[in-house]
């Protein structure tokens, strides 16, 4: 077998990292003197060792994203998030406290190998599908303040709770009034769709999130006083809109968004 050169795919790079990572965390703690010296080396080794790996299996890896096997190094992730959480929740230590922002750190890891796979699923079935509309919306302000707020107060919670401190009054007015100066001073509700056969490709332009969602959650598609509205389900339950005035031939935008869906 031929050695491929390892390029910076995303998720290659990321699953890599996180194995860096967890070496770095797991090998000192083993009873083996040598570690001790040696762990961090051993811990970029194994990194690079994985991510050179996964570039060598291109379809196996293109296999397991579509398998959605990432998935399970998300659940790993929110597990471990919740064990390091449940010292102050059980009153007893379930982590050591030395390990608590190591274990933080893998867990921000894990998610990026989420998002990375996601990414590289969505790559590969536009490879493989043909496109057969994209369009600029824009999402709804009302609902993307909610869903900012909530995912805020839920990140600053667990900053906190992992910090040992309490989450009071002023910390969920602080969240909630830093969402709404972000969505005021920052405009990220333009995002980018693309109609494929199995769903919509979903990409904010000014924040990360990129997703594919199939047509079985997309729960509406209506047009009203001349705008389009696509009403999008759980986990993320918001809506897209188009101005159809500012659109070339809308009835056929109109007509290739339902007929996708109605196809399901």
């Amino acid at each position: 077998m031929n050695i491929r050169p390892p390029t910076a795919d995303p998720f290659s790079v990321a699953v890599g990292f996180l194995v860096g990572g967890a070496s770095a965390v797991v090998l000192p703690e083993l009873p083996l003197g040598a570690l001790e010296t040696h762990g961090a080396g051993m811990a970029v080794l194994a990194g690079l060792a994985v991510w050179t790996l996964l570039e060598q299996l291109p379809r196996t890896v293109d296999r397991a994203v579509e398998a959605r096997l990432y998935r399970l190094v998300g659940a790993l992730a929110l597990l471990l998030l919740a064990v390091t959480l449940g010292d102050d929740l059980v009153g007893r230590t379930v982590v050591p406290p030395s390990l608590t922002l190591p274990a933080v750190g893998l867990v921000l890891l894990g998610l990026v190998v989420v998002e990375a796979g996601k990414r590289r699923l969505i790559r590969i079935v536009m490879r493989r599908e043909t496109v057969d509309l994209r369009l600029t919306l824009v999402e709804s302000a009302r609902r993307l303040f909610v869903l900012s707020a909530g995912s805020s107060l839920v990140g600053v919670g667990i900053a906190r709770l992992t910090a040992g401190e309490a989450v009071g009054l002023p910390t969920l007015v602080g969240a909630v009034v830093g969402t709404t100066i972000g969505l005021t001073v920052v405009d990220n509700r333009r995002v980018d769709i693309a109609v494929l056969d199995r769903g919509l490709v979903i990409e904010p332009r000014r924040r990360i999130g990129t997703t594919l969602v199939p047509w079985a959650r997309v729960r509406r598609v209506t047009v009203r006083d001349g705008t389009l509205r696509i009403d999008r389900g759980l986990p993320w339950p918001t809506r897209y809109e188009c101005d159809l005035s500012q659109v070339d031939d809308a009835d056929r935008v109109v007509d290739a968004v339902r007929r996708r869906r109605r196809a399901v």
